[in-house]
């Protein structure tokens, strides 16, 4: 027993000695580099001796396990490199100590890490009031687009479409921010699954809408001379707008209720995809049903713009033409960054995470995804000349607008003049 009680010392000393060489920077979790007990998960300086108390100072622990393969991590002079996570939790959030279990057999390294309780509770809070902030003023977006008559192209009606969607996904997107912190207890189970798949329909939807808010424009300047209802093609734009969602909510409907077993399927518990999981081709849920097809809509709308641009620069109108398709195009190119930047952003980070500054970039991500609706409001509202000009003198929520807005400039209609009738008219009933 003597000569065990000798062997098992000196591994253990072994032992701390890699880890203090390998990981100077890195504090010891227990005092006198003692090693922790495997049971009861306190400090002992030896075999025998008085249990010492965790030094790492923090109300939440969680342990990361070197032998597991998930739990692998790296000491590096930055802090505790966590493969899983891609990222680097800071030298004064974890420490290191040899666990051992009470028969003195195995011994190996842990890390005993803090968990982050208050900075995640104080950035969901923040972001999902910055969310409901941004559905205030796509409310007020839509209002002022229903309240002028003017507003009735099929240009304009996707557009509201497009922004009803938006509202209802930052909407629900909200709310699941905040209810893992104020309400807890009130998305659960089916009720979680059900918010899920309503926050992802809604993000389709609003793709699917904007790609159609594309084509229009497209519509206006390469087929323009195409004898079209305007009927038909806005009945064109139901259909896409509402089966390309509803196709993709319903595959992932029974992609999760058709796993026999509850910890198989790909919506967990925080109400959005489990990522933990991965399918047989290595890939993520939300890769698989969130930015593949948001990456195939955005590069379809990249498609339409380039092809518009470059037919813009040969078709045979007129300069007042050409200037008031220049403005649209303008107009819902600016509207399409918006809304693809940020996600084409997600999509990188996704993708090349380690090569990325990750955490940089999603705080940067995360600020224009929930301010999303202001941007979209000063786009479409504050920015646009022909919306102020109808504004003026008008009263929209208590603030009369100034009246100096009818004498902007309006660069999406073009002047009749030289063709007799005195008036401007909208470039794209003029191309008709």
């Amino acid at each position: 027993m003597r000569s065990q009680g000798i062997l098992f010392i000196v591994g253990v000393l072994n032992i701390s000695l890699i880890t203090a060489q390998s990981n100077k920077s890195a504090k010891n979790c227990c005092d006198n580099d003692s090693n922790l007990m495997l049971m009861n998960n306190t400090c002992s300086p030896g075999i025998n001796g008085k249990k010492l108390s965790i030094s790492l100072e923090c109300d939440e622990k969680y342990i990361l396990d070197s032998m597991l393969e998930e739990d692998a991590y790296n000491v590096t002079e930055d802090g505790l490199y966590v493969h899983d996570l891609k990222s680097t939790i800071p030298l004064d959030e974890f420490c290191l100590v040899n666990q051992q279990d009470e028969e003195f057999e195995d011994v190996h390294e842990i890390a005993i890490i803090c968990f982050p309780e208050r900075p995640v509770v104080l950035s969901f809070i923040i972001k999902g009031i910055l969310l409901f902030i941004s559905v205030v003023f796509l409310i007020l977006t839509i209002r002022i687009y229903f309240r002028l008559p003017e507003l009735r192209e099929t240009q304009d009606k996707a557009t509201i479409i497009m922004l009803i969607n938006l509202t209802a996904f930052l909407f629900f997107l909200g709310v699941l921010q905040l209810q893992a912190y104020i309400l807890p207890s009130i998305f659960e189970g089916d009720l979680c699954t059900f918010l899920a798949l309503l926050i992802y329909f809604f993000t389709m939807s609003y793709f699917a809408w904007l790609n159609c808010v594309i084509a229009n424009v497209w519509k206006a300047v390469v087929l323009r001379h195409l004898k079209l209802r305007e009927f038909t093609w806005y009945l064109f734009n139901h259909i896409y707008g509402w089966a390309v969602p509803l196709m993709l909510t319903e595959i992932v409907r029974m992609h999760h209720y058709g796993e026999p077993h509850e910890e198989s399927r790909i919506i967990s518990d925080s109400c959005w995809f489990d990522n933990n999981r991965e399918d047989v081709n290595g890939l993520k849920p939300s890769w698989t049903y969130v930015y593949l097809p948001i990456s195939i809509m955005l590069g379809f709308n990249v498609f339409l713009c380039i092809w518009t641009s470059l037919c813009l620069t040969k078709i045979d109108i007129s300069p007042d033409a050409r200037k008031a398709l220049r403005y649209k195009c303008i107009l819902y190119l600016k509207l399409f960054l918006l809304g693809g930047l940020t996600w084409f952003l997600e999509v990188l980070s996704y993708m090349f995470k380690d090569h990325i500054p990750t955490e940089s970039l999603w705080i940067i991500v995360d600020a224009f995804n929930c301010l999303h609706g202001v941007f979209a409001f000063c786009i479409l509202i504050i920015w646009r000349q022909r919306i102020r000009k109808e504004l003026a003198g008008k009263t929209v929520c208590c603030y009369k607008c100034p009246t100096k807005w009818a004498d902007v400039e309006n660069d999406e209609q073009i002047c009749l003049e030289n063709e007799g009738k005195g008036k401007y008219d909208l470039i794209i009933k003029t191309l008709k």
